[in-house]
């Protein structure tokens, strides 16, 4: 099989006009499989386990014995808005959408208006991470709120230079993936005094200051209305306050797995009879079914015994008391998918459980 440039551009053409962000590639899976089958391999498309990201699989068989060569690669693509591609001989264009929003992928996104090429320059060929980012034009510079992880601080300095200098950085809280840019671009950063602290340390944690809880308390500021996110780090005092004012928390437990903050209280919580709700907190997988289980999880873990929050009250995590954080009397009901391979064989009243302790969110139907 000899390599077809004008084949080669075609595909690359096509593959470009169909939309696959990470989390959606069905339309690139269909069309991928589909030129390799014109190619006469043998296709395989796996779409059960993930059905929103399907596996194309194309076996070529030789003629001769030998080692298999594997070639591996990605469908998804970062979703950056851009101009219809067009063909330039035997290459493929595709330049950045200047009538819309001109977006670094690594999550920090500038306004429209900009030299397409001045911003492009400054676009990284690998994608680490995802954490949003966003650029507010002034009359003195450039805002940038949040500063994201570590490794984006060049591509937020760029992006910045590029929009015509950054005044400021403004921190939402001092989290490792809200602030890991900051002390590496060169400008003042803005915080709330009781986060200072935690935005100057390297490992940041703890990054709440439960220190303030007492003065809510006391103004009549933290009541049934409100909803204290994370909880991670708060000590029985704090606990209490958070219980005899009717308080929430709002639990982030992958997250917070993710970026090494510890575990939550969540005997402590539920011993006092403390509202929990789940929340996934900007994480790069969000799945409510996940955040459930490792609750579950986390309990098992500090206790050293199974079944520490009954199937119900783990059920009222996921459902009423999110919607009470909110303010809703109720969510819209969600439909399950009973066909779905990780629920073959169970019985209509083991759904409950089988769906918090053995299925991932692509379980909901549609």
């Amino acid at each position: 099989m000899s390599v077809d440039a004008g084949r080669l551009r075609d595909l690359t053409l096509d593959l470009v006009r169909v939309e696959s962000p990470t989390g959606e590639t069905r339309a690139a899976a269909d069309l991928y499989a589909a030129r390799l089958e014109e190619l006469g391999m043998e296709v395989e498309v796996q779409r059960d386990v993930f059905p929103a990201t399907p596996t194309v699989i194309g076996r070529l068989r030789g003629t001769r014995p030998g080692p298999r060569v594997v070639l591996n690669g990605h469908l998804d693509t970062v979703p950056i808005p851009h101009a219809e591609p067009r063909v330039d001989g035997d290459a493929v264009r595709v330049g950045l959408d200047t009538d819309g929003v001109q977006a670094d992928p690594c999550g920090a996104r500038a306004p429209a208006g900009r030299d397409e090429q001045a911003i492009a320059a400054h676009l990284p060929p690998v994608v680490e991470r995802i954490m949003n980012v966003y650029f507010v034009e002034g009359e003195d510079g450039v805002t940038v709120f949040d500063a994201g992880v570590r490794s984006m601080a060049r591509q937020i300095q760029s992006v910045g230079r590029a929009m015509g200098g950054i005044a400021r950085i403004v921190l939402g809280h001092a989290h490792p993936d809200h602030r890991g840019a900051a002390a590496r671009v060169d400008a003042p950063v803005w915080c709330h005094e009781a986060e200072v602290e935690y935005a100057e340390a390297d490992d940041g944690q703890p990054y709440t200051d439960f220190r303030a809880l007492p003065v809510l308390a006391e103004t009549g500021c933290l009541g049934p209305h409100s909803t204290v996110v994370h909880a991670t780090h708060a000590d029985s005092r704090e606990l209490d306050l958070l219980a005899n004012s009717g308080a929430r928390v709002c639990l982030c437990p992958t997250t917070e797995a993710n970026l090494g903050d510890g575990f939550a209280p969540v005997l402590e919580l539920t011993e006092r009879g403390i509202g929990i709700c789940i929340g996934s907190d900007s994480n790069v997988r969000i799945d409510p079914l996940e955040e459930l289980r490792e609750i579950e999880g986390i309990a098992r873990r500090q206790t050293g015994r199974r079944g520490v929050i009954g199937l119900g009250e783990l059920m009222r995590f996921g459902t009423d008391e999110g919607a009470a954080a909110l303010g809703l009397e109720r969510w819209p009901e969600a439909e399950v998918d009973l066909g779905h391979r990780s629920l073959e064989g169970v019985e209509v009243g083991d759904v409950p459980a089988a769906l918090v302790f053995g299925c991932a969110a692509d379980v909901f139907a549609g």
